[in-house]
């Protein structure tokens, strides 16, 4: 494999490791509470209420499944494209939220809660972007070493973690800075 192969593949090993991981702090959260997940979906005002329950499964399931097949490199780009699915789909639900001016709804992304915004609609569209090489087939899912493996490892946590640190800096300042309630409640449920 040369050079330039090589660093192709750690990129997209390390973004499917990224969003695996990221999927799978998504879900766990979803599982974690699912009532509030629900009260989530609810707000977002697009599906039948006679629905959410299933929607309430089916969404950290997917996610799951998702996270385990980017793993897996003969399943990468199965669960590449799932991931781009699911990522599209949050982004049209919160754009079209957006369009009604219905921007007080959590995002339901994992983490503390986080308002709609069309800045989250394009942080999707990015991370669909990361992901879509490996979906569409244009890296060999079989293609790789252990050395590769463990430092995509390395560097997907590494990039996890940065992520959440700047998601936690990012909603502390949005707290302290717009008198927001805090990571314990949801706007639809503050007094």
């Amino acid at each position: 494999m040369s050079m330039d192969q090589s660093m192709l593949t750690l990129l997209q090993m390390t973004a499917a490791v990224f969003l695996a991981l990221l999927f799978l702090r998504a879900a766990l959260h979803k599982l974690g509470d699912r009532y509030r997940f629900e009260g989530i979906l609810a707000d977002y005002g697009l599906i039948p209420e006679t629905a959410l329950s299933f929607i309430v499964f089916a969404a950290p399931i997917l996610e799951l499944a998702a996270a385990v097949m980017l793993i897996i490199p003969s399943v990468r780009p199965v669960g590449a494209a799932l991931a781009a699915s699911l990522l599209t789909g949050y982004a049209i639900a919160m754009a079209i939220n957006l369009v009604r001016d219905h921007r007080m709804v959590d995002c339901g992304c994992g983490g503390a809660p986080e308002p709609i915004s069309w800045k989250l609609v394009v942080r999707n569209a990015v991370l669909v972007g990361l992901i879509a090489p490996t979906a569409m087939g244009w890296t060999d899912p079989i293609d790789s070493s252990l050395a590769l493996d463990v430092t995509s490892l390395g560097i997907g946590t590494l990039v996890l973690l940065l992520w959440m640190t700047a998601e936690t800096m990012l909603a502390n300042d949005r707290r302290m800075n717009e008198d927001l309630p805090g990571p314990a409640t949801t706007w639809s449920t503050a007094q």
